[in-house]
């Protein structure tokens, strides 16, 4: 043991001298001893705490700190102390006191305010600056007694910075422009650490100034980078960009319009001033708040130049911001995103998922951008309707890639890598594939990647309700048509458990979602009937079609509509029949008649249609008289079209009784009305063909009984 102590103890004095001997090889006077002391010194330290530790306790980091302000310092070296900093920096634990921390404040302040002599040294202080203050702001967080400290230095640089940029006299010299240069990326960090003081910032900042650096012959590219960065981020303040749109700006907003629209090989071969004048642009562009502008114009200079870096930026740090971009430019401008859904965007975004150094942040902005184009590549216009809401058959074939979907899926899944990004990551996945589950060629194209299968496991396992809310929506879609889906969820009894159990959720959206889901199964050719209501049970179903929410109730009366569509007339009587439900589904139905909302009509009149498919004479004469019959006038075509089926249904030849109810209509007036309907302009087609097809019914000619689709 004491051998071993000692042998410690060796290892830690031999270790504190090479610290030493290390950071006085800073200070040499021959280059090369530097910059090899500073790359050893920088590789000990990094993912080394006790080296860190032992750099501290000998009291070596204020000799670090003064190296770096050294005279004709080589750059390698210059850099490694940078480095060296960063790697201390956010050691919270060494900063107990104000005095280290200050030190580097003063430091930061040192470099600000002496003269760059050379370019590339001005570059490696710009980085050290930005560097360090990134990391000295979450240190800040993290260390109560400092955030005073910083603050007095932000205004400091704030002052410093704006004062560099107003007075410096734009003929003289290069090296003058260069302190514009980093006071201008100074002042952006700041934005981007300090939003709350977003204003403060910006206060007294002249903006024409900053424009005149735009369009001054003898402002060298770095320069006019670094400004128009500035500009981007401080057009995203709302005040900012509307005081910007004034009609004494419009000559610098064109010149930020000539900087994008540039074929100068030398703006051109940097990406990222394109970036920043759309960025302008777009923010200029998006508050809604009137001006003189033409900004369809604006945004679709906008548009085409991002769309342009999308595709042949190879830059992924550019490329990353581009989605997020296109999102604010495309928002509630409808035309927009359709030109943008036609220009083949969806090839490009799959890198961006693959791409392991984009953010959750740049992620999320390219599923938000799929589900925002998505609908534009069916047909050209948005869905519409309530009957099937999530399942418009808009589309031709898949609107997006195979690549993007097989990425998109792989963000689901719960056991997946990819899911380490967090759960709201997770959910705006789900969401573009609830987007891309309206289409047929795109379920099957999700299809191909087990969607299905992820869907159940969400289904029966997931507790999260945000992710099941849109995980059971796209359930109701896939399994209209989707074989594979409609057996995952017949096959497992708990998938029929979990969605008759989230028809009681108060979760926002979830219950009506269950509710659809469960209507879809018994959509067309779907699984025995049995099997849903089993789980479900009519008193339930009942209590759905009354609920105080307009819309659950049309959907509850869709299930039922479905469910009856299904019967024969042996299973129809045994439900009929079963616990008294006779007399509760008619009053149900009939009560539904007299809501204010159409589509509740809609549905209980086709529940009817399709009872009188199977047993006609469910409804006396008199009762069809007083609920039905009053709706053919009804200012609603929908539900015209419905009231006509219902009499279609109830008066084929073929039907036992159906002369007796032939008559029964007659006198009740029915044939002078259809004929009069039929003289109204005004009617659809659709309206139109049903009530000549009545009319021929009622004339008890021989008529092919029509089955109503549900």
């Amino acid at each position: 043991e004491t051998v071993s102590t000692q042998s410690t103890g060796v290892v830690t004095m031999e270790r504190a001298n090479q610290l030493d001997k290390w950071v006085s090889e800073l200070y040499s006077k021959e280059p090369s001893v530097q910059i090899e002391a500073g790359i050893l010194l920088t590789n000990s330290l990094l993912g080394n705490p006790h080296t860190k530790q032992l750099f501290f306790e000998k009291g070596l980091f204020e000799g670090l700190v003064k190296a770096l302000i050294q005279p004709n310092l080589p750059i390698p070296t210059c850099n490694s102390i940078v480095v060296s900093l960063g790697t201390l920096a956010k050691e919270p634990s060494f900063f107990t006191s104000r005095d280290l921390y200050v030190q580097l404040l003063n430091l930061l302040h040192d470099i600000i305010l002496r003269s760059p002599d050379q370019t590339p040294r001005e570059k490696i202080q710009t980085d050290l600056i930005l560097s360090l203050l990134r990391t000295l702001h979450h240190l800040s967080v993290k260390l109560p007694c400092i955030p005073q400290e910083i603050s007095n230095f932000s205004t400091q640089i704030i002052r410093t910075s704006k004062t560099i940029i107003h007075h410096i006299n734009l003929c003289r010299n290069i090296v003058e422009q260069h302190h514009v240069n980093w006071s201008c990326y100074l002042l952006s960090q700041m934005i981007q650490l300090y939003p709350i003081g977003f204003d403060s910032v910006l206060k007294d900042l002249d903006f024409k100034v900053l424009f005149m650096y735009l369009s001054h012959p003898n402002v060298v590219l770095p320069t006019k980078e670094a400004v128009l960065n500035l500009l981007s981020l401080a057009t995203e303040n709302e005040n900012i960009s509307v005081a910007l749109r004034s009609q004494e700006n419009e000559p610098f907003l064109n010149e930020i319009i000539s900087f994008v629209e540039s074929r100068n090989r030398k703006i051109m071969a940097v990406p990222f001033i394109k970036l920043c004048g759309c960025k302008c642009i777009v923010n200029i562009c998006t508050p809604k708040t009137p001006s003189f502008f033409d900004f369809s114009k604006l945004k679709r200079v906008a548009l085409r130049h991002i769309i342009k870096l999308l595709f042949t930026e190879s830059n992924k740090n550019v490329a990353r911001e581009l989605p997020s971009l296109l999102i604010k430019l495309l928002q509630d401008d409808v035309e927009l995103q359709r030109d943008a859904a036609s220009q083949g965007i969806m090839d490009k975004l799959s890198p961006i998922l693959e791409d392991p150094k984009a953010s959750a942040h740049h992620k999320e902005y390219v599923f938000r951008l799929v589900s925002v184009l998505v609908p534009h590549q069916f047909r050209g216009h948005l869905y519409s309707g309530f009957s099937n809401p999530f399942s418009e058959e808009l589309g031709r074939g898949p609107s997006v890639p195979s690549s993007l979907v097989m990425e998109i899926t792989e963000y689901i899944t719960p056991d997946s890598e990819k899911c380490s990004f967090g759960s709201d990551l997770r959910i705006y996945a789900l969401g573009c594939c609830l987007t891309l589950s309206r289409n047929k060629p795109d379920r099957e194209l999700l299809l191909q990647f087990k969607f299905h299968d992820q869907l159940r496991k969400i289904l029966v396992k997931d507790e999260d309700l945000s992710t099941l809310r849109l995980a059971v929506a796209c359930i109701a879609n896939m399994v209209l048509d989707c074989v594979p889906m409609r057996k995952v969820i017949t096959k497992d009894h708990n998938c029929i458990s979990r969605l008759v159990q989230f028809t009681d959720s108060d979760f926002p959206g979830l219950k009506m979602n269950s509710i659809m889901a469960l209507k879809n199964l018994l959509h067309g050719d779907n699984p025995s009937p049995s099997k849903v209501m089993e789980k479900l049970t009519y008193p339930k179903l009942f209590k759905l079609i009354e609920d105080p929410d307009e819309n659950i109730r049309a959907v509850s009366l869709n299930l039922l509509r479905n469910f009856v569509h299904r019967l024969d007339f042996k299973q129809w009587c045994s439900f009929y029949k079963k616990d008294h439900n006779s007399k509760r589904i008619i009053d149900i139905v009939s009560n539904a008649l007299k809501s204010h909302n159409s589509q509740v009509i809609v549905q209980a009149l086709y529940v009817f249609c399709n009872i009188f498919k199977v047993h006609p004479d469910v409804l006396m004469p008199s009762e069809v008289k007083e609920v039905i019959f009053p709706l053919i006038d009804h200012k609603d075509q929908s539900i015209q079209t419905a009231v006509l089926w219902c009499f279609i249904n109830s008066t084929w030849e073929k039907d036992e009784g159906y002369l007796q109810r032939v008559e029964v209509y007659k006198k009740i007036g029915i044939v002078p009305k259809l004929k009069s309907m039929l003289e109204q302009e005004h009617l659809g087609i659709d309206v139109k063909d049903r009530i000549k097809h009545l009319l021929e019914q009622l004339k008890a000619v021989s008529y092919t009984h029509l089955t109503l689709p549900t």
